[in-house]
């Protein structure tokens, strides 16, 4: 096959998903690009001639208010070390190592691109706060981020902004209404609506505050997206209509912006502002409301138990911008032949040169589309640059994958079966990415419905890994990142696995140490490093060792702290107690009962958790 079929066969496909979007939803493509990039620059993206780089893909799904998290991104090595530098700066701003952030700031903002720069303004809007900078400074910081992207250019550079623009004068709520903004932009609008009260506006503040809320209640915004922008503007008006004595109305935004943080299980320091905000509200003479102690109690006892694991924690109350689900391309190939004990010759062999590879998977340069998915191919790994568990040319593919996976979440398995099946019908079953799929959930479905025995199902579960994953002597190699639907497949093998299979115990400590070599994946799979300290803690308590159980529970809470990740709280409290129990020191303490509980019921809002702990500790909670 000659390269430019190679390139039309998998590239092009996200492009092409872009303009069925734009299309659908009426949007030009002046309009979609502006500022961002050249609208030729856009038309080569949507025919699958060039792909967009991560910044500018991420921004120009965000305009046509999508989410990007649904997608697995291979990046090269240059993105892939942009990437390390954002999360990073933002983990020394979490950990308060400003001095060396600020240092970090400055040397990415160095990057000529007008994306680049926009983010080197963001991370320096929260550096500028927590060393609380001047008013003034903060705000000429934020404005000139927000018009780094305002006008169309010819040229990705930075923007030269003006004295005049950067008093933010002449940016009004009205823009919202006809223009179209990425989650980077409107972070950038949420900071100078904020800054404005601040600085002695409120009600011009608060025209901003309504203005961001309403262009995020467009029904065509991926709740994903709207989760992680719109509860500080809910935290906002809540507080602008308490002073107005307007408590009704106040609670209302309080109840909208803590029901999205518990769906979404971040930003716990701001969930405890809003919190913090009803209990006020709730002791004013005027307000007519009645206090509810008992949630108060809990949540008292929820703050108590990440008060232990580090201090200043609610400091941390403005949304991190979250890039989850990025590999590189270089280290996915070196490690992924080195696993299947190929040599370079092996893998290159008919593709490029063995040179050619050896200077890729030093990082020395970023193969073209198509030698990328030869190799790729050879390994059995799908072959897009962003991979959204399925290929396919319509959006509305996307939205029926969640509800099936929602279905299946729920135990409706013959509701997923319908979906399922009616996607399959528009879908290429040659892609090796859908046909993966298709494997895996038909297993999924299969053995929901009773279909086949669980032994059968952990089977075809082990046959199906083994397709992309080296496995020598039945033990897994996992000493290489594991691509999103190999991670799916490997959660149900142990999920049904018996804590006695030493082959679970192996995978845990072999993806924790991957995740330990490098600072910055933990920041961009911080749920799933999370998920492997608590599931590794809680294997080894069953294996007898309560005490070194502890010690990776505790980890996982520090990490879950830092990291703004609270997907497995109430199961790390609920590990620690049963462990603690089980060293036999401290059996009258059920503090970590009383917190999981806690949790559960205020936070987490876990009925099947709730229960549990009433059924093993009820006199103690």
């Amino acid at each position: 096959m000659g390269k430019t079929q190679e390139q039309n066969r998998q590239t092009g496909i996200f492009g092409q998903l872009i303009r069925n979007i734009r299309e659908l939803q009426g949007i030009s493509p002046e309009e979609l690009a502006r500022g961002i990039c050249s609208t030729k620059a856009l038309e080569k993206y949507e025919t699958g001639e060039r792909e967009p780089d991560i910044l500018t893909a991420e921004a120009l799904f965000g305009r046509l208010k999508k989410s990007m998290e649904k997608f697995e991104a291979m990046l090269s090595c240059t993105e892939h070390k942009q990437l390390k530098q954002r999360m990073g700066i933002q983990l020394l701003l979490r950990e308060g190592k400003l001095a060396e952030a600020e240092k970090k700031i400055e040397d990415y903002a160095k990057i000529n691109l007008a994306l680049h720069y926009q983010y080197a303004c963001f991370l320096r809007a929260e550096f500028l706060r927590k060393t609380h900078a001047s008013l003034k400074e903060q705000i000429c910081n934020v404005v000139d981020g927000i018009y780094q992207t305002s006008e169309a250019r010819k040229e990705n550079t930075i923007r030269k902004v003006t004295a005049e623009e950067m008093a933010g004068n002449a940016l009004k709520p009205e823009m919202l209404l006809t223009g179209r903004y990425s989650k980077m932009e409107l972070y950038l609008l949420e900071r100078y609506a904020i800054l404005l009260e601040e600085n002695g506006e409120p009600e011009r503040a608060v025209l901003w505050y309504q203005a961001i809320v309403d262009y995020l209640e467009d029904e065509r915004y991926d709740r994903s997206e709207q989760y992680s922008i719109y509860p500080i503007m809910a935290y906002k008006l809540a507080g602008y209509y308490e002073t107005q004595c307007l408590y009704t109305i106040a609670m209302e935004w309080i109840g909208r912006g803590c029901e999205m943080l518990r769906k979404r299980k971040s930003q716990l320091p701001l969930f405890c502002k809003l919190m913090e905000l009803k209990f006020k509200i709730e002791d004013c003479p005027g307000a007519g409301r009645n206090p509810d102690f008992a949630e108060r109690e809990a949540y008292r006892k929820m703050c108590d138990s990440v008060a232990g694991c580090t201090e200043d924690w609610k400091e941390n109350w403005y949304p991190m911008y979250r890039e989850v689900h990025r590999v590189c391309f270089n280290d996915i190939i070196r490690e992924r032949r080195i696993a299947k004990g190929m040599s370079r010759m092996e893998l290159a062999y008919g593709i490029c040169d063995v040179r050619t590879l050896e200077r890729m998977e030093a990082c020395q340069n970023t193969p073209r589309a198509w030698i990328r998915e030869r190799l790729l191919e050879k390994l059995g790994l799908p072959l897009e640059k962003y991979n959204g568990g399925i290929v396919t040319k319509q959006y509305a593919d996307y939205r029926r994958f969640s509800q099936m996976r929602e279905s299946c979440r729920k135990g409706e398995y013959q509701e997923a079966k319908s979906i399922y099946e009616e996607l399959k019908k528009g879908m290429d079953m040659k892609n090796i990415t859908n046909e993966q799929w298709a494997e895996y959930w038909d297993i999924r479905i299969e053995g929901g419905l009773g279909h086949i025995l669980p032994k059968v199902k952990e089977e075809r579960l082990w046959a199906l890994l083994r397709k992309t994953v080296p496995i020598k002597r039945d033990c897994p190699q996992f000493e290489c990142q594991l691509m999103e639907h190999e991670r799916n497949i490997w959660n149900q093998i142990a999920e049904g696995g018996a804590p006695e299979d030493g082959k679970i115990r192996k995978f845990q400590l072999k993806q924790i140490w991957i995740y330990y070599q490098e600072r910055e994946k933990r920041l961009i799979e911080p749920q799933y490093l999370v998920q492997l300290l608590t599931l590794f803690g809680d294997l080894t308590r069953r294996e007898g060792k309560a005490t070194l159980a502890l010690r990776y529970l505790h980890i996982a809470e520090k990490k879950m702290v830092l990291m703004d990740e609270w997907h497995f709280w109430e199961y790390i409290l609920c590990h620690k107690q049963i462990a603690i129990i089980e060293t036999g020191t401290e059996k009258n303490d059920f503090q970590c009962a009383r917190q999981a509980y806690a949790v559960s019921c205020l936070y987490a809002k876990n009925p099947m958790m709730c229960d549990y702990l009433i059924e093993c500790f009820e006199e103690n909670i």
